[in-house]
Order: C-alpha cells, then sequence, then structure tokens
C-alpha cells in the first residue's frame, strides 16, 4: 500500500509543472523558512542581474527573516534612502534608516507585514526590478547593480 501511495505521489510531482511545484512549495512554507523561486524567475534573474543574482537570494531571505522577527534594524538597513511610504495614511518622505527605524512600528504595521510575507511567495522580475506579490514591495539593485536595496514600500 505504502509503495503505490509513493508511486501515486511520484506521478503527481512528475505531472506537475516545475513552477507550479516551486509555488506550492513556497506557499506551504511557514515563518522562518527560505523563499523558493521558480527555475523560470531564477534563469530571468541570473540573465538581467548576471553575478548579483547570488547575492539577491541572500538578500531576499534576509529581508523575509527580518520582517517576520520585528528587526526594524536590518530592514531599514535594506532600503534605498530616500523612499516613500505610508505613516498615519499619509505618505512621507524617509531619508534615513534612522528614520525608519523610529517610523518602524507605523510603516510596517501588522496588515502590511503580513501582505509582503505573503507576497514573498509571488515575485515577478519587470524593468523596475522584484516586485513582490501585487507591488506591496519592490527590490533592486543600485545604480552601480552590486548591492541589492528595497527601492518602494506599498504599504498605503
Amino acid at each position: 500500500m505504502r509503495s503505490r501511495a509513493l508511486f501515486l505521489l511520484i506521478g503527481l510531482a512528475l505531472a506537475m509543472p516545475a513552477a507550479d511545484l516551486v509555488a506550492q512549495q513556497a506557499s506551504s512554507r511557514g515563518p522562518g523558512q527560505e523563499v523558493a523561486v521558480s527555475q523560470d524567475l531564477q534563469a530571468k534573474i541570473a540573465d538581467r542581474y548576471e553575478n548579483n543574482a547570488k547575492t539577491f537570494y541572500i538578500f531576499l531571505n534576509t529581508l523575509k527573516k527580518a520582517i517576520e522577527k520585528n528587526d526594524s534594524k536590518t530592514v531599514a538597513s535594506m532600503v534605498h534612502y530616500p523612499i516613500k511610504a505610508g505613516v498615519h495614511g499619509k505618505l512621507q518622505r524617509i531619508i534615513s534608516s534612522k528614520q525608519l527605524v523610529t517610523l518602524y512600528s507605523k510603516v510596517f504595521t501588522k496588515d502590511y507585514k503580513d501582505l509582503v510575507l505573503k507576497d514573498f511567495s509571488d515575485l515577478t522580475l519587470l524593468s523596475k526590478g522584484i516586485m513582490l506579490g501585487d507591488g506591496s514591495m519592490w527590490l533592486n539593485t543600485d545604480e552601480k547593480n552590486v548591492k541589492w536595496h528595497v527601492i518602494a514600500i506599498n504599504n498605503f
């Protein structure tokens, strides 16, 4: 009976497209788990960002874990300034990591953190950079294509 179940699972996995399998794995991951990225997206990131593609996955997982842990200093160090974010329902220009740390709980509200953490399972590469989910956050490298940053916080 167990061998039948195993063959059934193997058959389903082989029949499922790789991107669907990666998406299914990503959606089943809980807090603290690494972000899974489809092979198609990995290839596109490698093509566009070349040598910097490897550091993207480190950046992405570090950012996710920092948001999960409410590590405001780490998150703030990963943002490109100045950046605009909603604070008390109004768009505010944040000019430094020190300012974001101070405003962290107002910018990264529970609802926004829940949305962003869910969006880590849905990444899209576009001309502006890499979009999480429906645009809750955007990531890209600096002008020299060296260091990754959060370039948009869409919490409003």
